[in-house]
C-alpha cells in the first residue's frame, strides 16, 4: 500500500485549497480543516455567523454554529478578519490588500471585491452601527470608508508599524495595536493619530474597547494591558500564562476573554480580578486566534488552527468543540472497497468508515502516533507507529490488539502480501518481518543506514522499500537479502 500523508484530513485532500473542486469534498474534520483566523456573529440575528481563515476559507452558519456551509469567495488569499456589519452586510479582509464585501439577499450571496488601493496585508476590520468601517494592516496601513466600501481612503499615519488590530467605539475614535507594544489612537476620524506609550515591547495582536472606555490589549508572552482612562495610561494585567495571546474581547462592563497559543482560553469577571483558564478541549499544539460573543446571550465562540470551532454556554463555563470528527493529524488511509476504509494518526487515533467516508467512527487505542495502516482483506489489518507500536485487528477494526514488534524504532509503513507474510519499515533503516500474521516479528538487514518510509510487496518474495535520500531497496527472497537500487535522483528526496 502506498502511504499517504494527510495531516488533519482523511478524505485524501491535500490541504492546498479550502473549497471542493473536481468532485472533492471535506469529510473530516467537519466542516473543514484549514486554520480559521476570525469569527463574527450579527447583532440582530443571533444565530447567523461567519468564520474565515487560510487559503480563502469562509464558512457560514444560520443556527449558531450547529451546522456550517463552505462559501466559495473566489480567492485563495489568506483571510484574516471578518466583521458582520448587519445581518445582510459582511466585510472580510485578507492578504495583499484584499477586501471582500458580501450582501446576503436571503437566497444567495452577492460577493464583491472592493478596491483597497494597497497591496499590504490587511489584518483587522471593525465598524459600529453608524456605518463607519475601519481597516488596519501592515506598514501602518489604516483605511476608512464612509460609503460602505465603495471607496476606501488611506489615513495619514506617520508610523510604519505592522498593525494587527483596530477597534472603534464611534466614528470619530479608534485604537490600533501592533508590533513591539505599539498602540495609537485617534479622536478626529483618523485625520490625526497619536502614539500612546505602553509598558511592554511584546507584539500586540488585539485591542478591544469595553464599556466606559475600559480598553484591553493582548500579545506575546501572556501580555495583557489594561487602560481605564481611554489609553492615557496603560498597566500590565497579570495573565498567569506565557502563551502568546491572539485576541481579547471585553463583554459588558469589564468582563473579558482572551485566547492564544497552547489552546489557552482565559476569562476574567472584572477589572482587578484574576484571569481564570477555561478548559478549551483543544490540543496543546492548537493556536486559537479569535473569540467573539453571540448577541443576546452569554455564549462565546472561539476559532483557530485546524479549523477548530469552540463554544461555551455562558459565564464561568468551559468550551466544547463544535467540529465533527477528529482534529488529530491523520497520516495514513486505506480503502478496501468504495465503502469500507480506515485512517490512523496522532495519539493512537483510528477511524473506520463503512459508507465511503460519509461518516467515520473514531476509536483510540493507546496514545502512540500511528503512521501507516494496511488491510489484507475486509477483516484483518495492521497499523504501525511510534516506539515500534503495532496494532492488529481481525474484525474490520472494531477491536484492536497489540503485537510485539521487538523494536522501539518508529515504524513508518507496513505491508502484507498475504495474511501470514508482512513487513514494516522505519527509523534507523529498521526492517521487520513476520511469517505468521504478526504473532512474531523478526528483524531483517537493510543495505543502507537511511530511514525507510514505505514498503510494498507483490508476493511473499518480491518487494521494495523506499526512504531518505532517494533510497530504494529491493528483495527477491522475502527480505533475507536486500539490495539498493540506483535511482540517479538528487540526494535529499524522500520517497514514500
Amino acid at each position: 500500500m502506498k502511504k499517504i500523508y494527510l495531516p488533519l484530513i482523511i478524505s485524501i485532500f491535500i490541504q492546498i485549497n479550502a473549497f471542493p473542486q473536481g468532485g472533492w469534498s471535506w469529510q473530516n474534520p467537519y466542516p473543514q480543516g484549514n486554520t480559521l483566523h476570525s469569527i463574527s456573529f450579527v447583532s440582530t440575528v443571533a444565530g447567523r455567523g461567519w468564520a474565515v481563515g487560510e487559503l480563502g476559507t469562509a464558512i457560514y452558519t444560520q443556527d449558531g454554529g450547529l451546522t456550517w456551509q463552505l462559501v466559495d469567495l473566489g480567492t485563495q488569499e489568506n483571510l484574516n478578519c471578518v466583521f458582520m456589519h448587519s445581518d445582510t452586510q459582511i466585510f472580510i479582509v485578507g492578504d495583499n490588500g484584499l477586501i471582500i464585501y458580501i450582501y446576503d439577499n436571503g437566497s444567495s450571496f452577492e460577493i464583491e471585491q472592493q478596491n483597497s488601493n494597497t497591496a499590504e496585508n490587511l489584518r483587522s476590520i471593525t465598524s459600529n452601527i453608524n456605518g463607519c468601517p475601519w481597516i488596519a494592516g501592515d506598514d501602518g496601513t489604516v483605511l476608512r470608508t464612509t460609503d460602505m466600501g465603495l471607496t476606501w481612503t488611506q489615513q495619514n499615519v506617520i508610523y510604519n508599524y505592522n498593525l494587527y488590530s483596530l477597534h472603534n467605539i464611534e466614528c470619530t475614535s479608534a485604537w490600533a495595536a501592533g508590533l513591539d507594544g505599539f498602540i495609537m489612537y485617534t479622536t478626529d476620524w483618523g485625520i490625526n493619530w497619536t502614539y500612546q506609550a505602553t509598558p511592554t515591547s511584546h507584539h500586540l495582536f488585539s485591542v478591544d474597547i469595553g464599556t466606559f472606555q475600559h480598553i484591553r490589549a493582548v500579545g506575546n508572552a501572556g501580555t495583557i494591558l489594561l487602560s481605564t482612562d481611554e489609553g492615557a495610561t496603560w498597566e500590565i494585567d497579570s495573565s498567569g500564562t506565557n502563551s502568546n495571546l491572539k485576541d481579547v474581547l471585553n463583554v459588558g462592563y469589564a468582563r473579558g476573554y482572551t485566547v492564544g497559543t497552547g489552546g489557552v482560553i482565559l476569562e476574567t469577571s472584572d477589572v482587578g480580578e484574576p484571569w481564570i483558564q477555561r478548559n478549551s478541549s483543544a490540543s496543546e499544539v492548537t493556536t486559537l486566534y479569535d473569540v467573539e460573543d453571540k448577541y443576546g446571550t452569554d455564549e462565546m465562540y472561539v476559532v483557530g488552527r485546524y479549523g477548530i470551532i469552540l463554544k461555551n454556554s455562558g459565564v464561568g463555563t468551559d468550551f466544547d468543540i463544535l467540529n465533527g470528527g477528529t482534529l488529530n493529524f491523520l497520516l495514513s488511509v486505506q480503502f478496501y472497497d468504495e465503502n469500507l476504509g480506515w485512517a490512523v494518526g496522532d495519539n493512537g487515533t483510528i477511524l473506520r468508515t463503512i459508507d465511503g467516508g460519509e461518516t467515520w467512527i473514531e476509536s483510540t487505542f493507546g496514545s502512540s502516533k500511528l503512521n501507516s495502516v494496511f488491510f489484507i482483506d475486509d477483516q484483518e489489518g495492521w497499523a504501525v507507529g511510534r516506539d515500534g507500536t503495532i496494532r492488529h485487528t481481525a474484525d474490520a477494526g472494531e477491536h484492536w490488539g497489540t503485537q510485539n514488534s521487538g523494536t522501539t524504532s518508529e515504524l513508518w509503513s507496513v505491508h502484507f502480501s498475504d495474511p501470514d507474510n508482512g513487513w514494516a519499515v522505519g527509523r534507523y533503516s529498521e526492517i521487520i518481518h513476520t511469517t505468521n500474521g504478526g504473532t512474531t516479528w523478526t528483524p531483517q538487514t537493510s543495505p543502507t543506514p537511511n530511514w525507510l518510509y514505505g514498503v510494498y510487496f507483490v508476493n511473499s518474495s518480491t518487494g521494495w522499500a523506499v526512504g531518505l535520500d532517494s533510497t530504494i531497496i529491493h528483495t527477491t527472497d522475502g527480505g533475507a537479502n536486500w539490495v539498493r537500487q540506483i535511482t540517479n535522483a538528487s540526494n535529499g528526496f524522500r520517497f514514500a
